[in-house]
């Protein structure tokens, strides 16, 4: 829902850093899925990149593979000895999801998990360092609440999509917007955490556990 204009986004755009293995799975993504813009985007996946290098995290966990274009920035950013688990509820994509991760030389650092992210939650060991939370979005307390004890102190959570098009602001919001904007409120005035959010594209709710 970014209103940058669209000059200003080019320009940060070459003067981002990307690689060619991005560039080949962001066209991968949108000549082979149906809507590829529910992938993050190069600036999107530059910024998730960059907090993770500046975390070191030893455990990601990402609730929302889709083609593994986020997943695969993330992991630039692990520990050494670290890892990164990914769930995704839609078998139709795994395939593609594999191709990439074995594409990017990661498949002994990434674990994918097929599934209910809600249901998955619990298989998912404690002291996460870093959360990318992409899924369902009317399940978004759900999933923040189930995950919040598995984050360790000063750990991050990353949420999209919470400006929801701008639609968070209406005084006649939808559904999803209103799911979006009670998430966003929740994470407000729980004493447990920091978070602003960044109104860049749909928005990223960015949390750090106290």
């Amino acid at each position: 829902m970014s209103d940058i204009d669209p000059k200003i986004l080019s320009y940060c755009e070459e003067h981002s850093a990307t690689t060619a293995l991005l560039d080949d799975i962001e066209r991968s993504t949108f000549l082979r899925t149906v809507k590829p813009f529910d992938a993050s985007d190069m600036i999107q996946g530059r910024l998730l990149s960059l907090l993770a290098q500046l975390i070191r995290p030893r455990l990601i966990v990402e609730l929302g593979t889709f083609t593994g274009y986020a997943a695969i920035c993330m992991a630039e950013g692990l520990d050494a000895q670290g890892r990164l688990i990914t769930i995704e509820h839609e078998e139709t994509i795994v395939p593609l999801i594999r191709e990439h991760i074995a594409q990017a030389g990661i498949e002994d650092r990434v674990e994918l998990m097929i599934g209910s992210a809600l249901d998955r939650i619990k298989d998912l060991p404690d002291e996460i360092d870093m959360v990318f939370i992409d899924a369902a979005k009317r399940e978004y307390i759900d999933y923040y609440e189930r995950i919040l004890p598995k984050v360790r102190p000063g750990g991050v959570i990353i949420c999209d999509n919470v400006l929801w098009k701008g639609e968070v602001v209406n005084k006649q919001k939808n559904k999803m917007a209103s799911a979006l904007d009670g998430f966003n409120k929740h994470v407000s005035q729980d004493d447990r955490v920091e978070a602003f959010i960044l109104p860049y594209r749909d928005g990223l709710n960015i949390i750090k556990k106290k």
